[in-house]
């Protein structure tokens, strides 16, 4: 346990809301809660700071745009220094660069910790190993395949890289009954299956693939509804391939929900169909934590916590026949649903509580911390 009090500046330069940012906020408020002083640095425009707001996090809006890199370094300059901060936590790849350069010339010398969420292939230049290897004390992975990539494939030293899951508040996510009023809203009959992708709508999401599934199975089934909730740039898109597929009346688009909980309430079956970049999805996790059977594919560190048969079912990346059959094996073997989903909510308790992953998070401040100190006192 760290017995200092830290205060902690997180860094983000990407201006979405998704799984990302959801984990920057959900961190943050964990260790708020445990005494430690946070602040936001983000983009005007970001979706992080409306979250920031409603937790009551400080924070420091000001532009990190690649024409400003100079006016940004100082501006993070200063709020190291405004702040005393102990350590900076950056999450994207231009504020890793501002907030990392300004960490190593402040005369505070906080500790430096880069946290890798996606599961994208870095480059293998040497830029890359600047950013990676050299300019931070620590880095931070949400994935073991992410993991493995930067010590394997790229050559970083694996003593700097440390994976931790993001983990699912079981206080909010947790077995319940099927939520029959929700149904009724979304207008799901009670004799029906409703299928779930609870994800940003991006093109590595998957949703495409997921629609021309939905053709097959409605196709050769009845009963079956299909729900996607989230936004994004592909909404237009994915509701006019919904109509050219003639499926409209099959398929829910909600939007972006924040009641993700009640959502997965109301389902059967959760579904991921992304087929890039993924680390380890909140999505799923949340899924799994409610006891839902889960249907998802290989890409990324998917197959960390989706254990083919075990935890869930695994299909093949953009096949969408591939997907149809995974979701259909859900549908036809109730006991294989229920072993699954069980399975599923105890790989949940054992290793991605929300428990769990500020536990390993403090271990990680407190080891970039230690060394940083030591550093400094032999320095």
């Amino acid at each position: 346990m760290i017995k200092k009090k830290l205060t902690i500046l997180h860094t983000e330069s990407s201006t979405g809301w998704a799984g990302q940012e959801m984990r920057i906020i959900l961190e943050a408020r964990e260790m708020k809660k445990r005494g430690h002083r946070i602040i936001i640095a983000a983009q005007p425009g970001s979706g992080i700071i409306p979250a920031a707001d409603r937790e009551g996090f400080e924070k420091k809006i000001f532009n990190m745009r690649k024409k400003d890199f100079i006016i940004s370094v100082i501006s993070l300059m200063k709020i190291i220094a405004e702040y005393r901060v102990d350590i900076v936590n950056t999450h994207s790849s231009w504020d890793s660069w501002i907030a990392s350069i300004a960490g190593r010339i402040s005369r505070f010398r906080p500790a430096i910790l880069r946290t890798r969420h996606l599961s994208t292939p870095v480059n293998t230049g040497i830029l890359s190993r600047i950013v990676y290897q050299y300019l931070p004390h620590l880095v931070i992975t949400t994935g073991d395949f992410i993991r493995d990539r930067l010590v394997n494939f790229n050559r970083f030293p694996g003593e700097k890289i440390i994976s931790v899951p993001t983990g699912v508040d079981q206080e909010v996510f947790y077995p319940r009954p099927l939520n029959h009023d929700l149904r009724k809203t979304l207008g799901i009959a009670d004799d029906e299956k409703a299928i779930a992708a609870i994800a940003a709508l991006r093109s590595w999401k998957g949703h495409d693939h997921l629609l021309e599934a939905a053709k097959l199975l409605i196709g050769r089934r009845r009963g079956i509804r299909f729900i996607i909730a989230g936004d994004g740039p592909r909404y237009d898109h994915l509701k006019e391939k919904a109509a050219s597929l003639g499926i409209s009346d099959k398929v829910i688009f909600l939007g972006y929900r924040d009641d993700v909980n009640d959502i997965l309430s109301a389902i059967d079956i959760a579904v991921l169909p992304s087929y890039a970049n993924e680390g380890v999805p909140q999505a799923i996790l949340q899924a799994m934590a409610m006891e839902k059977p889960v249907v998802s594919t290989t890409a990324g560190s998917i197959p960390e916590i989706v254990r083919d048969r075990e935890t869930g079912v695994l299909t093949e990346p953009k096949n969408p026949a591939s997907l149809a059959e995974g979701i259909e094996l859900m549908l036809d073997n109730e006991d294989l649903a229920k072993t699954v989903a069980l399975n599923a909510r105890k790989l949940i308790d054992s290793k991605y509580s929300l428990k769990h992953m500020v536990l390993k998070m403090e271990e990680a401040y407190n080891l970039i911390f230690q060394r940083k100190h030591g550093e400094m006192n032999n320095g």
